[in-house]
């Protein structure tokens, strides 16, 4: 038998917004306390026998695929997807969200989740991604996110979209959090190219700034020949206008088979050659992740154009990390570039 326990919830008036706490109680003894903010903002449901030409959103009449959902609600509006698959082997981009009217802030922010008891998908070479918006939330999804077909450990026919050697699982956005995701290669393929399972830099939007990383699954990203350029997750900056950005944070996730060089991977550089590439305020934190068979340095923190930002590491278990990447299957010294360190911090120009 199960014991009976009890949730509580901020002793809020029914329409009301506000701060309070959330706990649990159990044989009388309450558990520690955690802030919870009642705020407003629409709340949209996606389900697949939903009808995009006729329905509202609501949980009665639900539209029938994000795509929809995303051009139609407004800032700070609260998605919850049924059990719905975006995209599909090989597609370019499943979940696009370029709405800028619903551009979102911290306080209230644009989330896509899975209803609780469902597990929504997305499947194609960029999983979730999103153009001049901000406060992105993913949450609970399972995204498969591969451009090449995986051949004896080497990606072979490989598909490039329209602006190049890019794939990734998830793309952060300023303000933004990527909350108990499971990210993945599609079936019998693997990722290749640049970038990352989540990922992001300021070479179009700031994408980086507070983005918070908590509690996802990594696994079995890549394969043995994925390019180096392609990491398991990788955040950097590359800002030529050299301004600053918020500090953000890896915590509570789970790495595990990535052959993708580099699990928590923060790495910036001038592109231009001009000693500009913007700077990280605030203390970068990585904490509590677990990160095992990992090729490459399981954590990086790399600056080669002047980060002055603090880093806090702790918390962490890494378990035979560092091991070769792209290499041909056969001999690990055919690997290029290796990193062998469990935890890599420097670069030219880090100076926190």
């Amino acid at each position: 038998m199960h014991a009976l326990c009890s949730v509580f919830f901020p002793p809020l008036k029914k329409g009301a917004n506000g701060e309070g706490e959330i706990f649990i109680e159990k044989d009388g003894k309450a558990s520690n306390a955690l802030p919870f903010r009642v705020r407003s903002g629409d709340i949209f449901h996606v389900k697949s026998d939903g009808d995009d030409q006729n329905g509202d959103g609501s949980f009665d009449s639900p539209w029938a695929s994000v795509d929809k959902a995303d051009a139609s609600a407004g800032a700070g509006s609260t998605i919850y997807v049924h059990d719905v698959v975006s995209g599909g082997k090989g597609e370019f981009r499943p979940i696009y969200w370029n709405n800028r009217d619903a551009a979102s802030t911290l306080e209230a922010q644009f989330s896509i989740i899975s209803f609780p008891g469902t597990r929504a998908s997305a499947i194609g070479q960029r999983g979730i991604s999103s153009y001049k918006t901000s406060g992105m939330v993913i949450s609970k999804y399972l995204v498969q996110s591969s451009d090449c077909d995986d051949e004896n450990g080497q990606p072979v026919n490989c598909v490039r979209g329209p602006r190049g050697k890019v794939t990734m699982g998830i793309e952060a956005s300023a303000f933004g959090r990527a909350v108990g995701n499971t990210i993945t290669d599609e079936e019998g393929r693997c990722a290749d190219a640049q970038q990352g399972a989540i990922s992001g830099n300021q070479l179009s939007d700031d994408r980086v700034s507070g983005y918070k990383i908590y509690g996802n699954e990594i696994y079995d990203y890549g394969c043995v020949g994925t390019s180096k350029f392609h990491h398991t997750t990788y955040l950097s900056l590359r800002d030529q206008d050299d301004r600053v950005f918020d500090a953000w944070e890896f915590a509570w996730n789970y790495l595990h088979g990535n052959k993708t060089k580099n699990g928590i991977h923060n790495y910036d550089e001038d592109l231009q050659k001009n000693s500009k590439c913007g700077d990280v305020k605030g203390v970068l934190k990585i904490h509590d992740n677990v990160i095992i068979d990992q090729a490459g340095a399981g954590i990086t923190i790399i600056s080669q154009c002047g980060w002055t930002n603090d880093t806090q590491i702790y918390g962490n278990v890494l378990v035979n990390v560092g091991l070769a990447s792209q290499w041909d299957g056969v001999d690990v010294a055919t690997s290029i570039a290796p990193s062998t360190a469990a935890i890599s911090m420097g670069g030219s120009e880090y100076y926190g």
